[in-house]
């Protein structure tokens, strides 16, 4: 359980990273956040791997305008990225779970379903704000990306600040 963390990763790194095994019983373990801040400039934000992962709150924001302001789109810069397990994203509607997404090039959540294993996403309560180096959107970025797997979402809201391009709530 991460709970009213304030965790950063400065360049290309990840607050936090797991990989569970085959024989994770994810009923039973899984990575829950309660609440905190997690900061990160290229690199996912926080990267799990065949296992589920639990969001009741938090503030998530990828900052790629400081490492030169375009990251490479694609795994390696979400706030969040899932491949082959479950994410829950469950926020409140007087406390919804927050994505800023400044730069270009960066998903808030990328869920990827590899050869053989299920992904799934769940996203209710959640805002995504993007955000460009100079005050613009940004180009290229995703708030949901989805390859592979399946992704509901209730009551989510996308704002773009600026004239960005090639800008996506869910792709």
């Amino acid at each position: 359980t991460v709970e009213n963390a304030g965790l950063e990763a400065r360049g290309e790194s990840a607050c936090v990273s797991i990989a569970y095994g085959a024989e994770v019983n994810t009923s039973e373990e899984y990575l829950r956040v309660d609440s905190g801040s997690f900061y990160s400039e290229l690199g996912d934000t926080i990267r799990v791997t065949g296992g589920r992962m639990n969001v009741q709150s938090g503030t998530f924001i990828k900052d790629a305008s400081l490492a030169g302001g375009i990251a490479q789109s694609g795994a390696g810069n979400s706030a969040i990225y899932v491949s082959g397990g479950i994410l829950t994203v469950n926020g409140t509607s007087a406390s919804p779970v927050l994505f800023r997404l400044n730069g270009s090039g960066i998903y808030g959540i990328n869920v990827e379903e590899p050869s053989g294993n299920v992904t799934s996403a769940v996203v209710s309560n959640a805002d995504f704000l993007f955000m460009g180096a100079s005050g613009e959107a940004g180009s290229y970025n995703c708030g949901i990306r989805a390859a592979g797997g399946s992704v509901n979402t209730e009551k989510v809201k996308f704002t773009y600040s600026g004239d960005g391009s090639n800008n996506y709530g869910i792709y």
